[in-house]
């Protein structure tokens, strides 16, 4: 499989991958339900904390709503009235996150960390916070320390393993991505991404394995489907790689590039009306792509497969 291919599998699949952490923290653990903790420095009176949490209470309740504007508002008037509360502060950034907001979020978990550096919890919505303002090196920093607070937390070591691919720093990151596998087996996309490191390391038997492994967890996932294939194809494993490719276009049949992928096999297995069934349908998908099948079948160019995720 060519690097520049699956560089282009990492961009789009990391993006995914950032946004899939983002939702998970909001969706599965909600904003922070930890207890409130007091300053030494906090002067806040206790009707003014209880007002806090009053706030935050009608925040939580429009967030899980998916009223993100409205939660918003409520969890400003909680910090306002608190300033020094941190969980305030931490769903206060959760909500600008949701609402495209991270230069806002950023700063509010700055401030959260600050107050409790110690709560796991808020160091990985920081890092990861950090990774969607692009500032890779601050967000490996926040989630060592996620990771170094709460070692098996599988969310820290993935979006670690996230930041550390991006910096290009492969050996590293495969470790943080198996980190996550280990804690938590059955998320297939941590073992998709664990497979981009593999190959970027040279790794392409382990590469397929946690592809292998990805499908088997999440039969409908088309574009591991698509990198398995590619990854057969740059093995000579022709049918194998077309019966992958096939399968993520089953799944999704408008991507564009599993089905420039399967006319490409199909023509390395001479199965030319194969070919041509795929870039008739390409044509109306992705006109750079169903050029290029085109000069493989009319102009006897030779085709490589594309790692795109689109």
């Amino acid at each position: 499989m060519r690097r520049a291919h699956i560089l282009r599998a990492a961009a789009a699949v990391l993006l995914a991958i950032r946004l899939c952490a983002a939702e998970a923290t909001a969706q599965e653990r909600g904003p922070s339900e930890a207890p409130e903790q007091h300053t030494a420095a906090a002067v806040t009176t206790e009707a003014a904390q209880a007002e806090a949490r009053m706030h935050r209470l009608r925040g939580l309740e429009a967030y899980r709503a998916g009223r993100f504007a409205e939660a918003a508002r409520e969890f400003e008037k909680a910090v306002r009235t608190w300033p020094d509360y941190a969980e305030g502060r931490n769903d206060l950034a959760m909500a600008r996150t949701s609402l495209g907001e991270f230069g806002a979020a950023v700063e509010l978990l700055e401030r959260a960390v600050r107050l409790q550096p110690e709560r796991a919890e808020m160091q990985y919505n920081l890092g990861t916070a950090y990774y969607r303002a692009g500032r890779l090196a601050e967000s490996v920093a926040a989630l060592g320390e996620a990771v170094r607070l709460q070692p098996r937390h599988p969310w820290a070591h993935a979006n670690l393993g996230v930041s550390l691919y991006d910096l290009g720093r492969y050996e590293e990151a495969a470790r943080s991505l198996g980190r996550a596998a280990d804690v938590q087996p059955g998320r297939a996309e941590t073992h998709y991404l664990l497979a981009l490191c593999h190959e970027q390391a040279g790794r392409r038997a382990e590469a397929v394995e946690s592809l292998a492994e990805a499908v088997r967890l999440r039969p409908d996932f088309a574009e591991a489907h698509n990198a398995l294939g590619v990854a057969y194809f740059g093995d000579g494993r022709h049918g194998e790689a077309a019966d992958a490719f096939r399968r993520a276009v089953e799944i999704k049949p408008d991507y564009a590039a599993a089905r420039y992928n399967l006319g490409a096999a199909s023509l390395a297995r001479k199965r030319r009306d194969a070919a041509v069934e795929q870039y008739r349908a390409l044509r109306a998908l992705d006109a750079g792509l169903a050029g290029k099948l085109h000069d493989g079948l009319f102009r006897g160019a030779l085709l490589d497969v594309s790692g795109r995720s689109q």
